[in-house]
């Protein structure tokens, strides 16, 4: 005859369930994060990536704390149970955060390339008139037959600013950028900076180079 299982541990189908949960909600992350850059996607369902971050923030100290309760014969069972959950949850989130986060990259990366002909056709503006044009839609129809879109569905339109707005990136006459927040509490943007400088001091934010545009983590 099966024993019943300890007053203290979970019911099997409940850690079945656990289990499922953990296997689960990584491949969901990585699915927010490719929706996010695709080009029918959505950024809607970023903030239940942020809420899974939140999720691991509660199992690390579990992975710390758990082992302790292996010294305890009764507590022995279920500790390994759930420790074994957070230790598997754990490290699948990581893998698709950090997998997730090259796919983003990646569709940045292809998008600062499309966006070759909006910055070309600013600088020819420039270069014939003098001074940037005051808003995009001055670049049609000469310089362009219309002005594009980014192409991701989350992040769809251009930002542009002239001086004096556009100084506060550097003292650039004009700046290309999108925000693009990766979920939660961030406002990261994807940059053209005319002048390209990218590496000047911007507090306790910094910009990763993709081609000619700068990710700016925030």
């Amino acid at each position: 005859m099966n024993q019943p299982a300890p007053a203290d541990s979970p019911k099997p189908d409940t850690m079945k369930q656990v289990w499922r949960w953990a296997i689960a909600l990584p491949v969901l992350a990585l699915l927010f994060q490719y929706v996010a850059v695709a080009p029918i996607g959505t950024g809607m369902f970023l903030s239940g990536l942020a809420i899974m971050g939140m999720l691991l923030l509660a199992t690390l100290p579990a992975i710390i704390v758990l082992p302790f309760l292996l010294l305890n014969k009764r507590l022995r069972k279920p500790a390994l149970r759930w420790w074994s959950v957070c230790i598997v949850y754990t490290g699948l989130f990581i893998a698709s955060v950090l997998i997730g986060n090259k796919i983003r990259m990646a569709e940045f990366a292809a998008l600062a390339k499309r966006s070759a002909p909006l910055v070309t056709a600013i600088a020819d503006y420039t270069a014939q008139h003098g001074s940037p044009p005051e808003n995009l839609q001055e670049l049609v129809p000469q310089y362009l037959e219309e002005v594009p879109r980014t192409g991701i569905m989350a992040y769809p339109e251009y930002k542009y600013e002239v001086a004096p707005q556009a100084e506060r990136y550097h003292s650039n006459p004009w700046v290309l950028y999108i925000p693009c927040t990766s979920g939660g509490l961030n406002w990261d943007e994807f940059v053209y900076l005319p002048q390209q400088n990218y590496d000047a001091e911007m507090s306790h934010d910094y910009y990763e180079r993709v081609h000619d545009w700068g990710y700016l983590h925030e």
